[in-house]
């Protein structure tokens, strides 16, 4: 259960309190209980651990708590007027799954490029070798390829 300082109430069906934007530099304090239908409290956890801001909404976590059956809740808020309260799991997007899968991968795509650019540079300085040294008979060796000259037959050896 988060306590929201920036966002907008959609329609909420008989409220008279839907349809309106909020904008804030904290959010207001507010004191919460849920019941279910049958009038059994849910029990609420403090939770402070997450702040999330979005382009749209902002806000702090208040409480968290655990609903064991599928059932309908009556959610009552209380406190300073202007308090907005929203329920959900994981509303801040650095804790939803599908956020942490992006960025995992991302990351693990940047690693894997760095890596490929590493590897590609030293494979083309591994490519480089010395020119090849001719060595002939007599002794003498050259840097590069043979000359007509080289090629000539020598002394009294045969073609």
């Amino acid at each position: 259960m988060y306590s929201e300082s920036t966002g907008v109430v959609g329609d909420l069906g008989d409220c008279g309190n839907d349809e309106r934007a909020y904008s804030g530099d904290r959010a207001p304090d507010a004191d919460v209980t849920i019941t279910s239908i049958d009038g059994a409290e849910v029990e609420l956890t403090d939770d402070t651990s997450v702040d999330y801001d979005t382009n749209e909404f902002a806000g702090t976590s208040m409480y968290s708590f655990t609903v064991n059956r599928v059932d309908e809740y009556v959610v009552t808020v209380s406190g300073e007027s202007e308090a907005v309260v929203a329920i959900g799991r994981n509303v801040a997007p650095e804790a939803q799954l599908p956020f942490m899968i992006a960025a995992f991968t991302m990351l693990a795509g940047i690693v894997v490029m760095i890596a490929a650019l590493v590897q590609t540079l030293s494979s083309r300085r591994r490519t480089r070798r010395p020119p090849l040294v001719v060595n002939y008979a007599d002794g003498t060796m050259t840097w590069a390829p043979p000359s007509s000259e080289d090629r000539a037959v020598r002394g009294d050896a045969e073609q």
